[in-house]
């Protein structure tokens, strides 16, 4: 019963916190924004050329937003417009860091805490709530998405249901990886700055890339290193950004990641002090 009060008091206040609406509505707006750019970079036969040739991303992204018969797939249009470049892991390890920080800095949560069971509940509520932010950024991205798709005049191929919601559920698990490691920061931290800067820095693979290149740099074999990482987090999210459905064993690594960062945060919540 303690789990379940806890994660409905920290759903209320994550519902509750201007922060929420604030982020979500910048990570809407982006979509649509993007879109329009992406379609006025297209209707300028000079300009589509210029970028296509300095930027493989924009022409891959171009591709999928003028389709030929059939209209453009939903989830490789999601994919370029908020999953691809790391956008959603990004807002969303931010955004869980920072609620998390600036949530145990509060008084009132603070003395909901505790005790021992307290804090391991607040840490099982802290991963679940993540969880519920992780499919609404998925479902807000592809709605508003959709949206834009049919303000701009994009036709739309009618998705097939299970492999657009298999592709959804993947990415929500993807995100929730990310978000999570922000989470175990914030937890561990209680410090705005350092869960903020985590988090951009997770969501946005900076820190895999810096770990394989320091790794490499030490170990003398950055190709062997670099092999390693090549079905980590980052590679994952490239993989769906171009709306592909990925195996269960390449998933692997989410889980993994998903499991040790909840033990981690239990284990953090477990031993530190709220003083």
């Amino acid at each position: 019963m303690m789990i379940t009060s806890m994660m409905a008091s920290t759903l209320y206040r994550l519902v509750k916190t201007r922060m929420t609406w604030v982020f979500l509505g910048i990570y809407t707006a982006f979509i649509p924004i993007a879109l329009g750019l992406v379609k006025l970079i297209g209707a300028d036969s000079s300009l589509m050329l210029a970028t296509t040739q300095t930027s493989s991303e924009m022409a891959l992204t171009l591709s999928v937003t003028t389709p030929g018969v059939g209209g453009a797939q939903l989830d490789q249009l999601c994919g370029a417009m908020f999953v691809r470049g790391s956008m959603i892991a990004m807002f969303v390890a931010v955004f869980c860091g920072v609620f998390f920080a600036s949530d145990l800095r509060s008084g009132s949560v603070k003395n909901l805490i505790r005790s021992s069971h307290a804090r391991l509940s607040y840490a099982v509520s802290a991963a679940a709530t993540a969880g519920c932010v992780c499919v609404a950024y998925v479902a807000v991205g592809a709605a508003a998405t959709a949206a834009s798709a049919v303000a701009t005049g994009v036709a739309l191929a009618v998705p097939n249901p299970a492999s657009f919601l298999a592709w959804c559920a993947q990415v929500a698990a993807l995100t929730f990886a990310y978000s999570l490691l922000a989470v175990g920061v914030a937890l561990l931290t209680r410090s705005l700055a350092a869960s903020a800067v985590t988090g951009f820095l997770l969501g946005g693979a900076a820190v895999e890339n810096l770990l394989y290149t320091a790794l490499g740099l030490i170990s003398g074999h950055p190709e062997e290193v670099r092999q390693l990482f090549d079905g980590y987090l980052a590679v994952i999210i490239s993989q769906l950004g171009l709306g592909s459905v990925q195996s269960p064993e390449a998933l692997a690594p989410v889980v993994i990641t998903i499991v040790a960062a909840i033990a981690a945060s239990v284990g953090i919540m477990g031993r530190r002090s709220l003083g």
